[in-house]
């Protein structure tokens, strides 16, 4: 059956069972505000353009398999017992704002491919996204999930709004949905919300700080008269959702989605710093240092990779030039010097493998040691020789920086 002109249904009390199956509407539908006290059956029905729902009251609401070719709007609609949306596809915007499913609802493999819109719509009941392919935005702003919700296999959007959704009757696993394989991660945006119900794996997420009226005019209120206004985001606010974010990883056991959400906050903090022009040499120098010195703590072994390259790579290979000054008008270590027959061959040749086994053995002897001799400096080595000296301090305080961090690294561990 088809409707090639507009289908006006506006106010409609239906009576009786209303049957709409397979029937095709090649104009707009408009069943606003319609009351169906019976069973009403869209099963397999397509609306080719828009098809207006708003402010209809259903008893059992059937659209299994419908096809919604532009806007499908179903704002305020109430669904008084089970709505059955399951491998519906949606292929422009859905707007579910303000819905209220009192019953039980099923959008189990469902397409939206445009922005799927539930803002502060009420599920009172069991609810199922399973399997659900989100291809742009969902929203979920200020939506109420009164009873069990499961997104199971659900493909995730590029975008997803979770803000201020405070009424989560059973936690909401997230961990379980699955990204587009071309696609990035899912950016989720969680401010007001009860993140401790919420369970996420960053492998999936990243957290988002979307900007506010633009996008909320953009995304969701193309096709109505309404704007609503969203503050802007503080910086306050974004380290409160990353530190509960982290908090409920932790108390999951998701350490390795722990880490990555950790090093995003890390640098959360280092460009916030860097905002303030007198702090952003420092802040950059703090950040860069991070990464590379031990991956904000992650990566512990670079640490002694470090350690190990400034003493072997960086200060012995100068040394084996530096060394004979140093060892005899600076800094002199005996035992070494009593050996220099090893290293100074016949017609005082040097023997360069004993050689460089002294330089190696003198500069591990101060970059590892833990405090120096004052002995063992020549009488005015600070004076007659202020760049050596420089030099030889560099070499000791950079010894006691890495034995530092190794220090804390094995009591940490």
């Amino acid at each position: 059956m088809h409707f090639d002109s507009r289908a006006n249904f506006i106010n409609v009390h239906a009576e009786s069972s209303a049957v709409f199956a397979y029937v095709t509407f090649d104009s707009m539908a408009h069943f606003g505000l319609a009351q169906f006290a019976f069973p009403a059956n869209f099963s397999h029905a397509r609306f080719e353009t828009s098809a207006n729902f708003q402010g209809t009251r259903f008893d059992n609401a059937d659209f299994q398999s419908a096809y919604f070719g532009d806007t499908a709007h179903f704002g305020a609609t109430c669904f008084n017992s089970w709505a059955n949306f399951t491998r519906a596809q949606f292929a422009s915007y859905s707007i579910f704002k303000d819905a209220r499913f009192a019953s039980s609802v099923l959008f189990y493999s469902a397409v939206f491919d445009s922005t799927a819109n539930f803002w502060s719509a009420k599920f009172d009941s069991l609810t199922s996204f399973r399997e659900v392919r989100f291809a742009s935005s969902a929203v979920f702003y200020g939506a109420r999930f009164l009873d069990a919700v499961s997104f199971y296999k659900a493909e995730l959007p590029r975008e997803l709004d979770f803000r201020f959704v405070t009424h989560i009757s059973e936690e909401i696993d997230l961990s379980f949905a699955l990204l587009d394989s071309a696609a990035p991660k899912c950016q989720i945006a969680l401010v007001g919300s009860n993140i401790s119900k919420i369970k996420l794996d960053m492998r999936l997420f990243e957290l988002w700080f979307p900007a506010d009226t633009t996008w909320v005019r953009d995304a969701l209120y193309k096709n109505t008269d309404t704007v609503e206004s969203i503050d802007s985001i503080t910086y306050d606010q974004r380290i409160g959702v990353y530190e509960q974010v982290l908090k409920k990883l932790k108390d999951d056991g998701f350490m390795e989605s722990y880490k990555m959400l950790d090093i995003d906050y890390k640098r959360l903090k280092y460009d916030h710093m860097s905002e303030k022009w007198y702090l952003w040499p420092v802040a950059t120098f703090l950040n860069i240092f991070q990464v590379i010195w031990w991956n904000y703590g992650y990566s512990p072994e670079l640490v002694f990779l470090w350690t190990f390259g400034l003493w072997l790579v960086i200060f012995s290979p100068v040394n084996l030039w530096l060394y004979p000054r140093l060892s005899q008008e600076l800094y002199v270590i005996d035992f070494l010097e009593k050996k220099r027959e090893l290293y100074l061959g016949k017609g005082k040749a040097r023997n360069y493998p004993y050689y460089g086994i002294h330089v190696i053995t003198y500069t591990a002897i101060i970059f590892f040691g833990l405090k120096m001799d004052l002995d063992k400096f020549e009488e005015g080595a600070v004076k007659n020789h202020p760049a050596l000296f420089s030099y030889l301090m560099l070499i000791y305080a950079s010894g006691l920086f890495c034995l530092g961090f190794i220090v804390n690294i094995i009591f940490t561990r």
